[in-house]
């Protein structure tokens, strides 16, 4: 991993298509974020999305574990999360060639 240059600064991110457990079609994905969203707007949406993920996660450890939906929701979050922090860190990596 290299350190991160002042040319990153104005990063944007790459499209990067994903979906959690539903037999991504490389061709045609269910989801994907976005080529050009700059990476400082994508990182905050990751860091908002792991947040509720983790509230619903200190929930369940609350109470008796994770019901079928929220556990397949928390899933979807965090892959969702992943996808923006790799399509920024592409974004990045590309804005340093």
């Amino acid at each position: 991993m290299k350190p991160i240059t002042s040319s990153a600064a104005n990063a944007n991110t790459v499209r990067h298509p994903f979906c959690a457990f539903t037999a991504d079609n490389p061709i045609t994905p269910l989801l994907c974020i976005n080529e050009g969203v700059p990476v400082e707007i994508a990182l905050e949406a990751a860091s908002c999305s792991l947040s509720v993920a983790q509230d619903l996660l200190l929930k369940a450890g609350e109470q008796n574990g994770l019901d079928q939906p929220t556990a397949f929701a928390i899933a979807m979050i965090v892959d969702q999360a992943k996808a923006s922090v790799d399509a920024a860190w592409q974004g990045i990596e590309e804005a340093q060639l």
